[in-house]
């Protein structure tokens, strides 16, 4: 009998939609300048951790888009613009994680890229809404009150984890 082996590296279209979705997340930070280069380290670690799928190495560079989209909103990034780079954030490690997890699956061959699609598509659009009802309320609040866009934009980072099956 012979053995098969099993290319679990997730594809290189995988790879393209973790880096696009890093490039967002970083994009939105520029405005606060500085953070950027977090961005784009953090960008660059999570690409190559799905490009190897290696959980560890996407998983460090999520926290360091993280990091940068921490750093952008202590150097004064609006409410939307870190509510944008946190939910990119969360992206990149959630996309990433399905494609290595179902690559490891079903393999290369096995043509994982259409459930990774529908997956990174449902949670775009579940990111999309958060930030759709986290930007709705924050321009409803009157007088500049950061302290309560922070809070829902907090509120709806949490939904977002929420829905993840972590």
């Amino acid at each position: 009998m012979v053995a098969m082996s099993l290319d679990e590296r997730p594809p290189l279209a995988a790879v393209a939609l973790v880096t696009a979705i890093g490039t967002v997340a970083t994009v939105a930070m520029v405005p606060s300048g500085t953070p950027l280069l977090a961005g784009a380290l953090g960008t660059t670690l999570a690409a190559a951790g799905v490009a190897l799928g290696s959980r560890r190495l996407l998983a460090s560079g999520a926290v360091a888009v993280g990091a940068g989209t921490l750093a952008a909103g202590l150097y004064g990034l609006g409410g939307i613009g870190t509510a944008t780079a946190g939910l990119g954030c969360l992206l990149v490690w959630d996309v990433g994680e399905q494609a290595i997890s179902v690559t490891a699956h079903v393999g290369r061959g096995g043509r994982p890229m259409a459930a990774i699609g529908v997956h990174a598509a449902a949670s775009t659009v579940a990111a999309g809404g958060v930030l759709a009802v986290v930007t709705g309320l924050a321009s409803r609040t009157t007088g500049g009150q950061p302290i309560v866009a922070l809070v829902l934009a907090l509120v709806g980072g949490l939904f977002v984890v929420g829905s993840l099956r972590l």
